[in-house]
């Protein structure tokens, strides 16, 4: 059963990158982020939510371009698992939240986020693992510095991705566990794809239909 839903699973994220490689134009940003120390996702009742420090920060980006290096930000919402029960696998997840970069004199830059789904298995987790758009309405604020050209040209839509390490155990229903640490993954299109791009993408899913229409006439 997991063996099964593992290579589904990986399947589906395949497709998802090469859709999001196809709709997205050669200047999308992408960079990887992790929480910081003594945060991490709350479980409660029947949905979640990102805990930040002390110092009002939830993660720290690591890897991407290298005006976005170091900078921090926060996940905010309260978001609720729709259908979860005992030994689930996957659920879907509603409520409305807050994407945030914080570039400090550079600016900072907010984007509406919902999170489509969540997932579990045995220990290991993880929030819009489908690659669903779910960044939406970017919004830039300059500080008192120079610009950070990265974050100003960051206009979505985008696709924002969790996952993260259950303490202790797995979720048995809805609100008995805990993730300590968490990594994510932010892909954001900083312009509207073109003509060019959709038609591309729109042969590219004809082409992937023709596919499988052939292969299951060969059986």
């Amino acid at each position: 059963m997991t063996a099964r839903f593992a290579n589904v699973a990986g399947w589906v994220a395949a497709a998802c990158v090469m859709l999001l490689v196809a709709v997205a134009p050669a200047d999308a940003v992408t960079f990887d982020f992790t929480s910081l120390q003594g945060t991490g996702i709350v479980f409660s009742g029947n949905g979640f939510e990102f805990v930040p420090e002390d110092g009002g920060s939830d993660f720290t980006i690591t890897d991407g371009p290298d005006e976005l290096l170091g900078l921090t930000g926060t996940i905010e919402g309260s978001f609720t698992i729709a259908g979860g029960v005992p030994g689930w696998l996957v659920a879907p997840v509603q409520g409305d939240g807050q994407f945030t970069i914080d570039g400090g004199a550079g600016g900072q830059l907010t984007a509406d986020l919902v999170w489509n789904n969540i997932m579990a298995v045995g220990t290991i987790g993880g929030t819009n693992f489908l690659g669903q758009v779910n960044l939406t309405d970017f919004d830039y604020k300059s500080g008192s510095g120079l610009e950070n050209p990265v974050l100003a040209g960051m206009e979505g839509p985008g696709v924002v991705t969790v996952t993260f390490q259950l303490t202790p155990g797995e979720i048995v229903g809805v609100g008995s566990a805990t993730a300590g640490s968490y990594s994510g993954t932010v892909t954001a299109v900083s312009a509207v794809p073109e003509p060019g791009t959709l038609i591309l993408l729109g042969t590219g899913l004809a082409g992937a239909a023709g596919m499988g229409l052939r292969r299951r006439r060969q059986k």
